[in-house]
Order: structure tokens, then C-alpha cells, then sequence
């Protein structure tokens, strides 16, 4: 069910062009913190594009996270490609390049890093509650070190879990212990 808000168009744009197997793992309804685990190139970006637009609540943001700067840069690129020029203004690459006092997380879609995001939530330049949904590309290495630290991934499921929509990605995730760690860190409690 799609309503009138930009975001939608788009995301029903996006719906258009997904292939079955993305439709079988599309986080809708909600039922929960989702993990998508599919293979490399199997389209998990796309799948989480369409969440991010139609999750997104009016006011609030909605949060692309990928583990290095290379990877956030990739992402935000792609998700250019399915907006207009009016969309474009809505969104926004926020890293640790930008300076710190230019990251007003003003657009609706933000794309950054999570020790970014980690520090400016940290810092009061952002309020959880500001936020809808987070995706958690490579959601792999949401987890805790050897030494008891965490990856950014890490400290910011804690802080989101139970506060946000999360969507994980990954296609490196087999080991059991590791899916039963990141469901209890992340809240996940649906699988696909």
C-alpha cells in the first residue's frame, strides 16, 4: 500500500524493477528488525533502497550505513540513480570527510559511516528519535571484538535497537553463533 508522499512514487518505482527473489525477501509488512542474507550481486541494495523510501516516516530520517568510506560513497551513488533532481536536494553523504560543522543531517536520506553517525548521535548533532529506519550494509561486522571492543556497527545496534527500523545486509554471514550474536545485538527476529 502506497500513499501520496515523494517517497513512495519512488519506492514504487523501485518495486517495479525488482526481480522475484527480491520480492520473496522485501521487508513488507514489518514484522520486525529484518536480516536480508543473499548473495553478492543478488540485488540486497535495491531491496534495501525501496525500505529506506517507504519506511521512512515524514520528519524523520532514514539512514544507509556501510563500513567504509569507499563502500558509503558506492551506495550513495547508486541511490542517485533512481531519483529525480527534486529528490537529489533530499539527500545527503555525510562522512568524516565533511566537516563536522557542515553535517546537519538536513536531507530525509542520509548515507554515512556508522562511526560517523556513532559520533554526531554521541556529540547531540542528531537525535535518535530523528531517525525511521537504518540499513546496515555488511551487518557482519556488527559485533564484538576479541578485546571486548566493538566495530561503530557495533555500538550503534545497541544504541538503535529498539528505537528504529533496522535492516541488515549481508552475504557473509553462515556461522550460527554470529546470526544468534547479531540477532540479540541488532533485535533481528526476521531472517530472509
Amino acid at each position: 500500500v502506497y500513499n501520496n508522499t515523494y517517497g513512495h512514487m519512488v519506492a514504487r518505482h523501485i518495486y517495479d524493477k525488482l526481480l522475484n527473489h527480491q520480492l520473496d525477501v522485501l521487508p513488507y509488512p514489518w514484522k520486525g528488525n529484518t536480516a536480508i542474507l543473499m548473495p553478492t550481486g543478488s540485488g540486497k541494495t535495491e531491496v534495501a533502497f525501496w525500505a529506506m523510501l517507504y519506511y521512512k516516516e515524514e520528519n524523520k530520517k532514514a539512514v544507509f550505513l556501510a563500513p567504509t568510506l569507499a563502500l558509503v560513497k558506492q551506495q550513495y551513488n547508486r541511490f542517485l540513480l533512481f531519483c529525480d533532481e527534486k529528490m537529489k536536494g533530499n539527500i545527503e553523504l555525510l562522512t568524516g570527510e565533511t566537516d563536522v560543522n557542515k553535517r546537519n543531517y538536513e536531507g530525509g536520506y542520509i548515507f554515512t559511516t556508522p562511526q560517523t553517525l556513532y559520533n554526531d548521535i554521541s556529540n547531540g548533532k542528531l537525535n535518535v528519535n530523528d531517525i525511521s529506519i537504518v540499513i546496515f550494509d555488511e551487518m557482519h561486522n556488527t559485533r564484538k571484538s576479541e578485546k571486548g571492543k566493538g566495530h561503530a556497527y557495533y555500538k550503534l545496534a545497541l544504541l538503535l535497537n529498539g528505537k528504529v527500523k533496522i535492516l541488515g545486509l549481508t552475504a557473509s554471514i553462515s556461522e550460527k553463533k554470529l546470526r544468534n550474536e547479531l540477532r540479540y545485538i541488532m533485535g533481528i527476529n526476521n531472517i530472509k
